[in-house]
């Protein structure tokens, strides 16, 4: 009725809603079915007293629960009792309801799906494959073993083969236009695709005809099979990757231009990783080194540093590498000779986008004399130090009895014999220290040039004979002296002065470095165009790391008997300078501690 009430219910109401004709009769069709409209063309009250007639689409619920879409029609009808009444004729409309949404859902999503692909510029392709054996005649005939059928592609996929608008699309229409030494590659990896079931990508080359271009395309793809296994689809995209390979051309060319700088700079350049580990290290140092580049990757290359400068210098890369800061290191590295040279690494972290630690770039300079000249420097304030210690020491040896003599000489008491006996002790004195400032301002001379000689012929037995006797060694002396010359004169171009003072320097250092009862021998030999005048000493002799040292400025070597002074440390050094002034040359060696000592002295002759 106009209330809604059921009268009537009929066995197709049953069937869509799940009530019976009992269960329905007398309820309120709105509270049984809870009616929601979904679209209707007018409201129910507006068409029952107004129009009569309407119609529309309601979601209502059946007896189980579910809800069911209904395609109704409702009309106003007299009655039996003339009263007028409301029929209802409704029909199940669920299932293409759900299909229209579906199909609308899809059509959205392919809007969609080609809205984004078209804006990414990325073509799209589906093509059929036939086996040969099924294909027709006129099928293209691909080099894989399959026919091509039906052919579709996309506007931008067209643009990116290079076709003209309005060609005909097929296979061997596309082949044309991929570029014709690229076109075997395509072919194989579409093979390989299909024998493997997996998925296709090939870069290759295309063809532009209106400006006579290359583009590079990327082809990415999948090829489908049926139950039997053959393959009956290939579909895919295709990609415009013209910019990307240029850009791989440039950082090539930028690599290869940094490669050719990095191995023709005087010094080797390294890169590592953000683990501190080695990636890159150019000819430079593969050369110094002798290795190849494979074999100083990672931490390789550490087995060319010297064992003892490792771990202080792996502890410095792994600070710096925590600390990201810049470091500088001094360590010894191994050439391909076999020999340790000095070398200094400085680091620099590289730090990517977002503040991202990269690891290190640095170089490997060879600082070899750099390092000797620093060593030396400090080994020479050393022997500065110590010379000047050993100075103030000699100088007060002589200052003391001067001292005094000059306090007795002074006395009001001092006798004659007093005096007699302290001249010679004051002498004696006087002479050890001008000698001591002689030779300082000798070495002062020499180093700065202004030593001058006053050379002419010389004899070289007079010269022995001279340095002999202010030396106080003789055949009785202790040590005792041997002397061995030719009979006949031996003459050289030479400041007899001066060489008298490098001789008796020789016969001093011997007779200090050897014990009582001990030998010295001077021999004096003529051989082809010079004169050897060599002195031994049968001493403490001289350890081998010290022999290339026993001629340089303020060395020094404890003399036992001196209660460990040794001199100044400058008597050698005056020796072979004042010879090498003469144009000759002195060398020294021994047979080790306790074996003595071997001076000798060559000077060519007039």
């Amino acid at each position: 009725d106009l209330d809604g009430v059921i009268s009537t219910w009929n066995a197709g109401a049953a069937r869509l809603y799940g009530w019976t004709a009992e269960q329905a009769r007398g309820s309120v069709s709105h509270d049984l079915l809870h009616t929601q409209p979904i679209e209707l063309d007018a409201t129910p009250n507006e068409s029952v007293l107004g129009l009569g007639l309407w119609e529309g689409r309601l979601s209502q619920r059946r007896a189980d629960g579910r809800a069911v879409i209904v395609q109704a029609r409702w009309a106003v009808r007299t009655g039996p009792d003339g009263n007028p009444v409301v029929c209802e004729l409704a029909r199940d409309v669920t299932e293409k309801v759900r299909a229209q949404e579906a199909a609308a859902q899809a059509d959205s999503i392919e809007r969609r799906l080609e809205f984004v692909v078209d804006a990414c510029d990325i073509g799209t392709w589906y093509s059929a494959l036939i086996p040969l054996d099924d294909a027709p005649p006129s099928a293209e005939v691909l080099n894989f073993g399959m026919q091509s059928g039906e052919l579709t592609i996309s506007d931008v996929c067209r643009h990116h083969l290079g076709l003209p608008p309005g060609t005909a699309i097929d296979a061997a229409a596309i082949n044309a236009r991929i570029y014709p030494e690229d076109r075997a590659g395509v072919a194989d990896a579409m093979a390989a695709a299909i024998a493997s079931g997996g998925e296709y990508d090939a870069t290759f080359r295309t063809w532009l005809p209106h400006d006579d271009g290359i583009r590079w395309v990327r082809g990415i793809g999948r090829v489908a099979f049926d139950d039997r296994g053959t393959a009956v689809r290939f579909d895919g995209i295709t990609l415009d990757v013209t910019g990307e390979k240029h850009l791989e051309h440039v950082l090539r060319e930028r690599e290869s231009w940094f490669r050719a700088l990095a191995d023709d700079v005087p010094v080797a350049l390294w890169q590592t990783d953000p683990a501190q580990a080695w990636v890159y290290v150019s000819r430079q140092w593969r050369e110094f080194t002798g290795s190849t580049l494979a074999s100083n990757l990672g931490d390789g290359w550490l087995v060319h540093v010297h064992p003892d400068d490792r771990a202080g210098l792996v502890a410095t890369l792994l600070e710096a590498g925590q600390r990201r800061e810049p470091f500088a290191v001094d360590y010894r590295l191994r050439r391909h000779d076999g020999v340790y040279r000095w070398a200094a690494t400085l680091g620099m972290p590289r730090t990517a986008e977002l503040g991202r630690h990269e690891g290190f770039v640095g170089c490997v300079i060879d600082v070899h004399e750099r390092k000797r000249a620093e060593l030396a420097l400090i080994e020479d304030d050393r022997r500065k130090d110590e010379f000047l210690a050993v100075l103030a020491h000699e100088l007060r040896n002589p200052l003391a009895p001067i001292r005094t003599v000059v306090h007795l000489l002074g006395h009001e008491r001092a006798t004659p014999e007093v005096s007699r006996r302290a001249l010679p002790m004051l002498q004696r004195q006087l002479v050890h220290l001008v000698r001591l400032v002689d030779d300082l301002l000798d070495v002062t001379r020499i180093r700065t040039g202004k030593l001058a000689l006053r050379r002419m012929p010389t004899i070289v037995q007079d010269v022995v004979a001279q340095a002999v006797e202010a030396s106080g060694l003789s055949a009785s002396s202790s040590p005792q002296l041997t002397v061995r010359q030719p009979a006949m004169p031996i003459t050289v171009d030479g400041d007899a002065t001066r060489l008298v003072q490098a001789l008796m320097n020789l016969l001093n250092n011997a007779a200090k470095f050897t014990p009582a009862g001990g030998e010295v021998s001077l021999e004096v030999a003529h051989d082809e165009g010079e004169v050897v005048v060599t002195v031994r000493d049968s001493g403490i002799g001289m350890d081998a790391e010290f022999l290339p040292r026993v001629f340089d400025l303020f060395v020094q070597a404890a003399a036992p008997q001196d209660h460990g002074r040794s001199g100044l440390g400058i008597g050698l050094t005056l020796v072979r300078s004042l010879v090498e002034l003469h144009g000759g040359r002195v060398r020294a060696w021994s047979d080790g501690h306790g074996h003595g000592s071997t001076f000798e002295i060559a000077l060519p002759t007039m």
